[in-house]
């Protein structure tokens, strides 16, 4: 192993992969080498200030796997699989998670904008204090999760279906948030501002607003059932 190509990273630089032929490399803590390709299980493993920018990396497996500190900006991530993964204080703006599965995964104090979570299905995920700014969830089934103290501006859900989703202390206050032809049953918005926010075509279940304010939002063609706005404008 080419112990020379795990460098010294200072606060700011990123340790990044090495092309060896058609394939690419990069070496991690206790100098383990791990190739970087489509069709990849990756089980155990802590990406720590590493650089996956632009990688294709679809139909992967993850598995108990962290990354923290690192930069993951337009990766391709589409039809992989995610098993209690943390990502933490990292950046994966602009990447594709079309139709991946995420299950018991935690995005934290991460950049997560104009990522795209189509077609995905998400199960006892987080998303804690990141940013969401035109972030996509289109026709993303999302089941007991939760979206904590994150930025949703221009976040667009579309045909989503949400069941037992917690959204709180989120805000919207400078693009719209869109949500169109969803479906909601048991989900709860508690002290968020969404700001002329666009919700049109939806059915709500079981819905419980609490402390919120949707200024000069839009509600349009909506269906709610058994539903509870509380304390809300």
């Amino acid at each position: 192993q080419k112990r020379g190509i795990m460098k010294k990273k200072s606060k700011h630089a990123y340790l990044r992969p090495e092309l060896e032929g058609e394939i690419h490399s990069i070496v991690l803590a206790g100098d383990q080498k791990v190739k970087l390709e489509p069709n990849t299980t990756y089980s155990g493993l802590t990406f720590d200030q590493v650089d996956l920018t632009g990688l294709s990396l679809t139909s992967c497996k993850f598995i108990n796997c962290k990354f923290i500190n690192c930069r993951i900006e337009m990766t391709e991530f589409s039809h992989s699989e995610f098993t209690n993964t943390t990502f933490l204080k990292s950046s994966i703006s602009g990447s594709a998670f079309l139709f991946s599965e995420m299950v018991d995964v935690t995005i934290s104090d991460c950049k997560v904008d104009e990522a795209r979570f189509n077609y995905a299905r998400q199960e006892r995920c987080m998303f804690i204090d990141s940013d969401l700014t035109d972030t996509k969830f289109i026709e993303t089934q999302m089941s007991d999760c939760a979206i904590k103290d994150c930025i949703l501006d221009d976040c667009q859900m579309v045909e989503t279906q949400l069941i037992r989703i917690k959204i709180q202390s989120c805000f919207a206050k400078n693009g719209s948030w869109t949500l169109r032809q969803a479906f909601l049953e048991d989900v709860v918005f508690e002290d968020c501002q969404a700001w002329d926010a666009r919700i049109s075509l939806c059915w709500f279940t079981d819905l419980v607003i609490d402390r919120s304010n949707f200024y000069k939002s839009s509600f349009q063609d909506c269906i709610f059932l058994t539903s509870k706005i509380v304390h809300t404008g």
